[in-house]
Protein backbone atom coordinates (compact mmCIF):
# COMPACT_ATOMS: atom_id res chain seq x y z
CA UNK A 1 0.00 0.00 0.00
CA UNK A 2 1.16 3.75 -1.14
CA UNK A 3 -0.20 6.68 1.10
CA UNK A 4 0.10 10.11 -0.55
CA UNK A 5 -0.22 12.91 1.95
CA UNK A 6 -0.51 16.35 0.04
CA UNK A 7 0.70 19.84 0.90
CA UNK A 8 0.66 23.29 -0.27
CA UNK A 9 -2.83 23.67 -2.47
CA UNK A 10 -3.57 20.56 -1.72
CA UNK A 11 -2.84 20.05 1.74
CA UNK A 12 -5.34 17.64 4.04
CA UNK A 13 -5.73 15.37 0.81
CA UNK A 14 -4.52 11.55 1.54
CA UNK A 15 -4.74 9.07 -0.81
CA UNK A 16 -4.53 5.25 -0.55
CA UNK A 17 -3.28 3.22 -3.29
CA UNK A 18 -3.32 -0.56 -3.46
CA UNK A 19 -1.94 -2.92 -5.82
CA UNK A 20 -3.21 -5.99 -6.27
CA UNK A 21 -0.86 -7.18 -9.34
CA UNK A 22 -2.16 -8.93 -12.59
CA UNK A 23 -3.63 -12.10 -10.21
CA UNK A 24 -5.13 -9.79 -7.64
CA UNK A 25 -8.81 -8.80 -6.69
CA UNK A 26 -9.35 -5.72 -5.64
CA UNK A 27 -13.32 -7.01 -3.98
CA UNK A 28 -11.42 -8.73 -1.63
CA UNK A 29 -10.57 -5.41 0.23
CA UNK A 30 -12.55 -3.96 2.69
CA UNK A 31 -12.85 -0.06 3.36
CA UNK A 32 -10.70 0.99 6.22
CA UNK A 33 -13.26 3.40 8.10
CA UNK A 34 -11.12 6.21 7.66
CA UNK A 35 -11.30 6.28 4.00
CA UNK A 36 -14.17 8.72 2.90
CA UNK A 37 -14.72 7.82 -0.11
CA UNK A 38 -13.77 5.15 -2.99
CA UNK A 39 -11.80 7.03 -6.00
CA UNK A 40 -10.12 4.27 -7.62
CA UNK A 41 -11.74 5.45 -11.34
CA UNK A 42 -12.00 8.97 -10.83
CA UNK A 43 -9.89 10.23 -13.53
CA UNK A 44 -9.43 13.48 -10.90
CA UNK A 45 -7.84 11.71 -8.15
CA UNK A 46 -4.70 10.57 -10.47
CA UNK A 47 -1.20 12.23 -9.92
CA UNK A 48 -1.09 13.98 -13.30
CA UNK A 49 -4.88 15.79 -12.61
CA UNK A 50 -3.85 16.47 -9.23
CA UNK A 51 -0.74 18.02 -10.17
CA UNK A 52 -2.90 21.19 -11.90
CA UNK A 53 -5.44 20.85 -9.25
CA UNK A 54 -6.04 23.84 -7.16
CA UNK A 55 -7.70 24.11 -3.38
CA UNK A 56 -10.78 24.88 -4.51
CA UNK A 57 -11.46 22.66 -7.21
CA UNK A 58 -10.25 19.85 -4.63
CA UNK A 59 -12.60 21.20 -2.19
CA UNK A 60 -15.69 20.83 -4.74
CA UNK A 61 -14.14 17.13 -5.68
CA UNK A 62 -14.77 16.47 -1.87
CA UNK A 63 -17.96 18.11 -1.77
CA UNK A 64 -19.52 15.70 -4.31
CA UNK A 65 -18.58 13.10 -2.07
CA UNK A 66 -20.00 15.00 1.36
CA UNK A 67 -16.60 15.44 2.71
CA UNK A 68 -16.17 18.56 4.23
CA UNK A 69 -12.67 20.36 4.55
CA UNK A 70 -12.21 21.03 8.38
CA UNK A 71 -12.90 24.97 8.94
CA UNK A 72 -8.88 25.68 9.38
CA UNK A 73 -7.94 24.24 5.83
CA UNK A 74 -10.28 26.12 3.80
CA UNK A 75 -8.88 28.80 2.00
Amino acid sequence: MAIDQFQGPLEGLVIAEVDFGPDGDPSSLTMPPFALAEVTDDERFTGARLALTTHSQVKAFLDEFNVQLKSSEVE
